[in-house]
Parts: structure tokens; C-alpha cells; sequence
């Protein structure tokens, strides 16, 4: 499995609307199955969006409010800036 980062979702996302747009009209079985693998895409691609703007928003409330040596809880796998790996 490659690595999961937010340029690979939007690939995905258009590869989809691709296969979907590819969908013989007149099959109506395989244009369901077809829509319903584009909403299960959707719903999985907003969970990832909204949790990348999560980790995103708690970044910048870390530097903005609390400085660098804050420690966000755990949950969240922020690290310090100044911790070493």
C-alpha cells in the first residue's frame, strides 16, 4: 500500500468521476453499482478531508495559542516541532 496523503485522495476522486463518466448509460445495473461505489468514495473522501482539516486547525491553535511546547492530546499524533523522533 502507497502512502496516503491528500494529493493521492484527489487522484482517486478523479478516477472515479472517470469510471463513472465511463458507465455504459443503457446498463443500468452496472450505472448503480457505479453510483453507489462514487457515494461510497464520496463518504470516505469527506471523513478524510474533514479529519486532515482537524489536524490542521489543532497546528495552528497549538502555535498560535499555546507556543511550541504544548502537547496535544495524543489522539490527534501532533508532535512538537522541538521533540525529537
Amino acid at each position: 500500500m502507497g502512502k496516503k496523503t491528500l494529493e493521492v485522495l484527489n487522484d482517486k476522486l478523479f478516477a472515479q468521476l472517470d469510471r463513472l463518466e465511463a458507465v455504459d448509460l443503457k446498463d443500468s445495473d452496472a450505472l448503480v453499482a457505479e453510483i453507489n461505489r462514487t457515494q461510497a468514495t464520496v463518504n470516505i473522501s469527506r471523513m478524510v478531508v474533514d479529519n486532515a482539516a482537524l489536524i490542521l486547525r489543532a497546528h495552528m491553535a497549538k502555535e498560535n495559542a499555546f507556543g511550541t511546547n504544548y502537547e496535544m492530546p495524543e489522539i490527534l499524533q501532533i508532535e512538537s516541532s522541538d521533540k525529537k523522533e
